[in-house]
């Protein structure tokens, strides 16, 4: 996966986090948009450019799910490394619904480029 140039220069904090919840999927989402809310997160800009705050759903337990506001698991989930190294660093050996491939054998086919790397807060 190429990068745009726009974002060659700019670093994302990108984290993955592991849940429970009595939600069901569309409630958890509304929960989500809630957060980003309270958050002043903008919704309103082009798809798949560079915002203050995004949260997406990467899986919902072995859902799936196919409706206008959602689509679990991600649909590009596999495909970006930002995404599978910290669920590998998790759970190496999660599959995500529908695949065969652990999430640590998915990290395995993409390219290096653009890299990740382990954020440490300095002390």
């Amino acid at each position: 996966m190429d990068v745009p140039e726009r974002y060659a220069a700019c670093l994302f904090l990108n984290l993955v986090v592991i849940v429970e919840t009595h939600l069901s999927p569309a409630a958890f989402l509304d929960a989500i948009h809630a957060i980003e809310a309270d958050l002043h997160r903008v919704r309103d800009v082009a798809p798949n450019t560079p915002r203050t705050l995004d949260i997406d759903i990467v899986s919902f337990g072995d859902r799936i799910v196919s409706a206008p506001d959602l689509t679990l698991p991600h649909p590009r989930a596999h495909t970006r490394r930002f995404v599978l190294q910290p669920l590998a660093d998790l759970q190496p050996d999660y599959c995500l619904p529908g695949d065969s491939q652990t999430v640590a054998s998915l990290l395995k086919t993409l390219p290096s480029k653009p890299s990740v790397a382990r954020f440490h807060s300095p002390q």
